[in-house]
């Protein structure tokens, strides 16, 4: 126990017996106890010695005791409190005890769903608006409604901690300003209330209950951020992110509520909670017959949509002449899997072939029933270009589509061909437009390629089939342009690539997949040359924001969501990146880079098996891709299984990518005993490369020369690397390379320290820290020991919920 509580322990033996503790919040710790005069089980909260210093025993308990008068079913009510009296000149123990309820809070059930049932979501917010009103009509604001304080019980929701809020908020807010501490937490403050106002009203709480439906609904809060003081400037500042964007379930009338309690100006919101929660539930579009009617309605709407479009653009194709033909008259042959080899053309219209090649692609990849071969893998026969039938399969595809495409006298001209493994045409078309239309080129193609393929395209498909991504021909150009220099990840090309689609969202401000790559080349940015840099971060998240505003079933701008998420300026926020790149995938099967983010976020966090088949799509879908390889061989030496995880490692060629290969490469050797080869490999790479991006290669250097008991020499690496390191994107890497080190060399403090860091930094990876045969000498030190009990919870619930 602390001081306090040990202090409690004593002076209230004749009234509680204080069992152990169960957890700690932002203002107390909170211990079960058993209530003696009662006989009956409570929770006993301690305040923090700060904020008992900034109240004073007299204020608090008169203050509190007026919060004990609120009698309501749904409020939690506060049973006792007092105030122990240490020593003098020592901080007095304040404390108050509440009912122990055995069920579950909030946070607990979003953390197992996510998101919730629509019908349940606006019940809780019902019965949380009831008891708010109750309080309210007393003259007490909460302050922190938030999901930790709506418990369940009996099947509803009991809103807890209005003793303190009533006891902080009308005590001690300005002592409480002196100290540095603030009242509520950041995710779901007001505006007013971040700003320090002291004239809150309910209005405030209802904000921050709006804050709770919507994260509720969506999976996460309106507003995120790498700090405290940037989530409260987005609350200030940013329109409310639209909510459909990831539920698309919701109604527009249960977004517009929501969206109004949320305003800005506390005049813009309802008069009361009680009228907001009113106004949810007279919004029946969540009720569950209701939903399956109207889901019925819009998918038969949509598929006839996509017929009639499909009908249409038959006839004026017929008329026009370009009606794209079959080879045979044969009927369709079922296309579940599909490459798509660049367009040959001139050599001016190279950048014009590409952009269109990977429209097609993507457009494409967003029909589910379809597994599109990435572009990664095509490219690679771009120059050998092997006959269709034969590179079909080597891929393992049903077919390849392949064309060239010609500019002419201000057209464009495009001739394609579907050829299966054994050659025969499947599908052939020829397209022409205007050379100011190029993306109704596309689309064009996509519509009628869709029919010979032999299976109904996924809703989602349906939907972006009926889209143009814009009428501005020179914002496409811009947003082709900058996609082509995004390839080539260097600061200069980055820069260049942000101009580009800066322009375009400049030419189109509703181009959302032009904000998306805007997003991507914020988040390639981060990655490889401002980690930390949080308005880089603020910049892609306000751009992947707009991106999903406009079309929230982009899984592009999902996907860079995700990648500026997982970044060290955002403090690698794994779930909220996780469920991101879920969405994505869900919206593009065939999107590559998303399995393969996915699989590096499980990676990282230790679900092991995730990322193991998410690499394995990588590697279906992008045959041949060594960096996938090379992560499903370092997944397996994660696991444990070192011999098996060298053997794939051995086949990845360390010139593919030879600070990452090499450093994985001798930190396994390592590991399974090949103390020789490992030494040789390093010393290679470091003679050639002694700038060590990251220090991965020197931190791996350390290991070795702590195992051979050359301490000089690992602390000598170790320095070097605390040189070269912090500044690099993914830092956790070398810092638990450090820590490793100094495990080996039996100093077990510095190591934890170093653990610590690693974990911080983004590899929280409790599995990891149980296999590797280098931590095996702090298996018995008590401050490793803690770090275990620490990581385990978390990641058994990652396990399973994620």
């Amino acid at each position: 126990m602390s001081d306090c509580s040990e202090l409690l322990h004593l002076a209230l033996a004749d009234r509680y017996v204080i069992e152990r503790r169960l957890g700690q919040g932002g203002m107390a710790t909170v211990h079960l106890a058993q209530d003696l005069r009662h006989h009956r089980l409570v929770a006993i909260k301690i305040l923090r010695p700060e904020i008992a210093r900034a109240l004073g025993p007299e204020r608090f308990l008169r203050e509190i005791e007026i919060a004990a008068r609120l009698q309501h079913p749904l409020i939690l009510p506060v049973f006792d409190s007092g105030a122990a009296t240490p020593e003098a000149g020592d901080l007095p123990c304040l404390w108050y005890t509440m009912p122990l309820i055995e069920g579950e809070s909030l946070r607990d059930r979003l953390a197992r769903e996510k998101q919730l049932p629509i019908e349940d979501a606006v019940r809780i917010a019902r019965e949380v608006a009831e008891a708010l009103g109750c309080a309210h009509a007393r003259g007490i604001v909460h302050r922190d409604v938030k999901p930790e304080n709506i418990l369940f019980s009996g099947g509803h929701a009991l809103v807890a901690d209005f003793g303190i809020a009533r006891a902080l908020s009308v005590a001690g807010s300005d002592r409480l300003t002196e100290t540095g501490l603030s009242l509520g937490t950041p995710a779901y403050m007001s505006p007013e209330q971040a700003a320090d106002s002291h004239q809150l009203d309910a209005r405030s709480d209802q904000y921050s209950l709006g804050c709770v439906v919507y994260e509720m609904l969506a999976g996460v809060p309106p507003f995120l951020g790498p700090s405290a003081r940037a989530v409260q400037a987005r609350h200030a500042l940013d329109p409310v992110p639209a909510l459909r964007t990831l539920r698309p379930g919701v109604s527009a009338a249960l977004e517009q509520t929501i969206t109004r309690a949320l305003a800005k100006v506390p005049a813009d919101r309802f008069s009361t909670v009680a009228e907001f929660a009113d106004v949810l539930v007279g919004d029946d579009s969540h009720r569950p017959t209701i939903v399956a009617k109207s889901r019925t309605r819009a998918r038969a709407m949509g598929m006839g949509m996509v017929l009639g479009l499909i009908i249409l653009l038959a006839l004026v194709l017929n008329r026009t002449g370009f009606l794209p033909r079959r080879s045979d008259g044969a009927p369709p042959v079922p296309v579940r899997s599909l490459a798509v080899l660049p367009l040959r053309s001139q050599p001016g219209d190279s950048a014009l072939g590409e952009g269109i090649t990977e429209a097609l692609m993507t457009e494409l990849g967003r029909l589910g029933s379809l597994r599109v071969i990435s572009r990664a893998a095509v490219l690679r026969y771009a120059t050998t270009r092997p006959a269709p039938r034969d590179l079909a399969k080597t891929l393992g595809v049903d077919a390849v589509l392949e064309g060239e495409l010609q500019r002419d006298a201000g057209t464009i001209e495009a001739d394609l061909r579907l050829i299966s493994p054994t050659g025969r045409r499947l599908w052939a078309g020829r397209f022409r437009e205007r050379e100011d239309s190029q993306f109704a080129l596309e689309v064009g193609i996509s519509r009628s390629l869709i029919p010979s393929l032999g299976f109904p395209p996924t809703s989602e498909g349906e939907r972006t089939l009926q889209r143009l991504p814009t009428d501005n021909p020179l914002a496409y150009d811009e947003f082709l342009k900058g996609k082509i220099h995004l390839r080539t990840e260097t600061k200069e090309e980055n820069a260049v690539a942000i101009r580009h689609f800066e322009q375009a969202v400049a030419l189109d401000p509703e181009f959302a997949e032009a904000y998306a790559g805007l997003a991507s080349a914020y988040g390639v940015r981060m990655f490889w040359f401002a980690p930390r840099d949080t308005a880089v971060l603020e910049n892609g998240l306000v751009a992947a924001e707009k991106a999903l505003r406009l079309n929230p079933e982009l899984a592009e701008g999902h996907y860079a969501r995700a990648v500026l998420l997982w970044t060290p300026a955002a403090h690698f926020a794994h779930e909220q990146a996780i469920q991101e790149l879920r969405r994505a995938i869900a919206l593009n099967p065939n999107m590559a880079e998303a399995h393969d983010w996915l699989g590096v976020v499980y990676w990282h966090i230790g679900l092991f098996e995730k990322a193991l088949d998410e690499f394995r799509r990588v590697q279906a879908l992008d045959p041949g891709n060594r960096l996938a390889q090379h992560r499903f061989g370092m997944v397996l030496v994660y696991q444990g299984k070192y011999e098996e995880g060298l053997r794939i490692l051995r086949q990845i060629p360390r010139e593919f990518n030879p600070s990452i290969v090499t450093y994985h490469f001798a930190w396994t050797l390592l590991l399974t005993g090949h103390v020789e080869e490992a030494s040789k490999i390093i010393e290679e790479y470091l003679r050639t490369s002694p700038a060590d991006p990251g220090g991965v290669v020197t931190s791996v250097r350390a290991i070795l020369h702590a195992q051979m008991g050359d301490v000089k020499a690992a602390e000598r690496d170790i320095q070097r690397v605390m040189q070269l390191g912090p500044g690099f994107g993914h830092f956790h890497h070398a810092a638990y390379n450090i820590a490793s080190a100094y495990a080996l060399l039996g100093k077990s403090a510095p190591a934890v320290e170093w653990l610590r860091r690693a974990v911080d930094d983004g590899l929280p990876c409790y599995p990891l820290f149980i296999t590797d045969r280098n931590l095996d000498r702090l298996r018995e030190y008590p401050g490793f020991l803690a770090l275990l009990a620490e990581l385990k919870p978390e990641w058994e619930r990652w396990e399973k919920t994620l």
